[in-house]
């Protein structure tokens, strides 16, 4: 957006020099300092803007204060309301800031817009694109092989959820599509994207063959393409640079000069690559023989490379999961080791938001909420296309400072990856998070919603007799403490509301927590 231009954010019209915003046939006057801060946030949308720096550019010297932006932003998402935008653009990112999601663009003069008739060159006033990385056609069909293919896959769609300016659609969504399968319009309709990456992936031997092509989402046409022919040593530099060329078919405004991230200090591990890829798939059907066996595996990854940040995080999340979920026999044991697995990946790594992510999971297991919000709030600014990170930043959020806003982030989350191993899990989420802020009447319905989700799990079922009793409903919630009962080991019900209880002494509604965690208990004697 630049100063001297009259432009657009989604489909509302922003005249910065008559203060006002109109979209349709509805015009609304702007107050300057709204305008101010809409505008600032347009400058760089999807990019984190502190609080500082906001305050900065609106007030300069006269100074502004907090409690003066947070209204300046309720005012602002009120203006979008009121225009019948009903998603929300302007987002909060919990203690650094503000960040706008939404496209931009300029109206151009006559002239100007003369000579940007190609549809190309007009891209290049939009800075944010919505992506998604197809698996890769390969003659690797064999199970052995299959796990390059999706690890390329995964690694790209990471790689490019970092890119400030990009949606890459995740990938337990677009591995449903195939271009042999599906048009290159289905799969853009399918998935809300502009463009998709889609190509083929050859082995042979210690080396791999690659050909990587940018397609145009609503017309098919080839945009860019691309192959690279490199030794498997060197795969993640072949991922980077693909990365950078990726983004800059796209846009040539970006000029991306690094990866978004430092993937891999080390060369590629074959074998390692391998069991953390099976690992990954292993977490697409998931339950308890499946943490056996995603543990096993990455325990067998670190074992062959012990300086694997991200096996050593993703190690040390499974533990704590294990450790929830109640399917860890020494629990004191197992909270130690996952507390020393994060703190030797963060030391390896502690700008990688993988490794972060890790570390926020880790920390809101073990109950450490403040941490848990700190390294998520990093990882989500670094790369805030990570559902998952998303929905526990919020769930922590509502937990220790009793924010609805945290609910947000887990919808978005939500949103954002139906399809996601832990789509099941983010209800439950929502479903405590409105038992930390006592919200009852919201709770029972998610917990209900929860239960459908996930079938045959105790916490579902058990937080649902925690909302059903909150509420008022003693013999509903005594039904489902019944119906763990006969389904699960015994001490199932004391567990769940010793964990619960770790979890909510740091929510300032911890007294009311307890009394009615213990009102389960009761229930279950």
């Amino acid at each position: 957006m630049k100063t001297e231009e009259i432009s657009f954010i989604d489909e509302v019209r922003i005249d910065r020099r008559s203060l006002l915003a109109s979209r349709d046939d509805k015009t609304l006057s702007i107050e300057p300092k709204v305008m101010d801060f809409i505008w600032v946030l347009g400058l760089q949308p999807q990019i984190t803007w502190t609080r500082d720096e906001l305050i900065d550019k609106i007030w300069g010297a006269e100074g502004g204060s907090d409690e003066s932006l947070t209204r300046l932003a309720s005012q602002a998402r009120k203006c979008f309301r009121s225009l019948g935008i009903k998603r929300p653009l302007i987002k909060t990112v919990y203690r650094i800031g503000y960040r706008l999601d939404a496209r931009i663009a300029e109206e151009l003069s006559d002239e100007r817009n003369a000579s940007l008739k190609s549809g190309t060159a007009r891209e290049l006033y939009r800075p944010n694109w919505k992506i998604a990385v197809l698996n890769f056609e390969s003659d690797l069909d064999a199970p052995a092989e299959r796990y390059l293919v999706e690890g390329w896959s995964r690694d790209l769609t990471r790689l490019l959820s970092c890119v400030p300016q990009f949606f890459v659609a995740p990938y337990s969504s677009s591995s449903l599509f195939n271009l042999a399968v599906n048009t290159a319009a289905e799969i853009s309709d399918g998935l809300d994207v502009e463009f998709i990456i889609a190509g083929t992936i050859r082995r042979f031997g210690q080396n791999v063959r690659l050909r990587v092509d940018l397609i145009d989402g609503k017309n098919g046409m080839l945009v860019w393409s691309e192959r690279y022919d490199a030794d498997l040593d060197d795969f993640f530099e072949v991922q980077a640079e693909c990365t950078i060329a990726v983004s800059t078919a796209i846009s040539t405004g970006l000029k991306l000069e690094a990866p978004p991230f430092k993937i891999s200090s080390r060369p590629f591990n074959d074998e390692v690559y391998q069991l953390l890829q099976q690992a990954e798939k292993l977490r697409m059907r998931y339950s308890r023989t499946a943490a056996v066996k995603i543990t096993r595996l990455l325990r067998d990854a670190v074992n062959i490379e012990p300086e694997n940040a991200i096996a050593l995080g993703q190690l040390a999340v499974q533990l704590s999961q294990n450790l929830v979920s109640q399917w860890s026999a020494d629990r004191d044991e197992t909270a130690q080791e996952a507390s020393r697995l994060i703190q030797t990946a963060m030391r390896l790594d502690p700008q990688n938001p993988d490794v972060l992510s890790s570390a926020g999971i880790v920390s809101a297991m073990l109950h450490r909420p403040a941490d848990a919000i700190k390294f998520l709030s990093m990882a989500c600014s670094i790369n805030p296309n990570d559902p998952h990170a998303s929905a526990v930043l919020g769930w922590q959020i509502c937990l220790l400072h009793n924010e609805p806003e945290g609910l947000e982030l887990i919808e978005k989350a939500e949103r954002m990856a139906p399809h996601h191993p832990r789509f099941g899990l983010w209800a439950t989420y929502r479903g405590t998070a409105c038992l930390f802020m006592l919200d009852y009447a919201q709770a029972v319905p998610i917990c209900r919603e929860a239960m459908l989700r996930t079938p045959n799990y105790y916490q579902p079922l058990l937080t649902s007799a925690w909302a059903e009793l909150g509420a008022g409903n003693r013999d509903a919630a005594l039904e489902l403490i019944q119906e763990v009962a006969r389904s699960d080991s015994p001490g199932v019900v004391s567990n769940f509301v010793s964990e619960m209880k770790q979890w909510s002494a740091n929510s300032p509604n911890r007294r009311h927590c307890h009394d009615v965690l213990n009102g389960l208990l009761e229930l279950s004697a």
